[in-house]
């Protein structure tokens, strides 16, 4: 390397720090990472619950973090739940089990959810038939 080409390599150099290496992403690239997966949980628990509104009083998200999103629900009968949604599915906190799906969850914590999700479905299948 002679002594003319030095600059021109240490501009080449910031350029790449500058950039970062697209192939193995940068400190901020993890963090973008990291807070876009915060607002999938935190977005995805929402529209979950919002599609659940004809068998819930209401939800509130309480917290979201880029493991997991948590909402308070508070269900027809008055009683209020703790919902998780992580990784690896729905759950209500403090319990082990894990749901594939916030109706799976609703449908084993209420009843009284389970017959207005079933009422519900009878009444879109009536519109169907002649």
């Amino acid at each position: 390397m002679t002594p003319a080409s030095l600059p021109g390599r240490l501009y080449n150099l910031r350029q790449v720090f500058k950039h970062g290496p697209k192939k193995f992403g940068t400190f901020l690239d993890l963090n973008k990472e990291m807070s876009s997966t915060a607002s999938f949980c935190h977005s995805e628990l929402q529209r979950a619950l919002k599609e659940q509104a004809f068998g819930i009083k209401k939800f509130t998200i309480t917290s979201a973090s880029g493991q997991q999103a948590i909402a308070t629900v508070v269900l027809l009968d008055g009683a209020k739940l703790l919902v998780q949604l992580t990784t690896q599915g729905y759950s209500i906190v403090s319990t082990t089990q894990v749901y594939e799906t916030v109706e799976d969850l609703l449908q084993a914590a209420s009843p009284i959810y389970a017959e207005k999700r079933q009422e519900l479905l009878y009444a879109e299948l009536s519109k169907l038939s002649p």
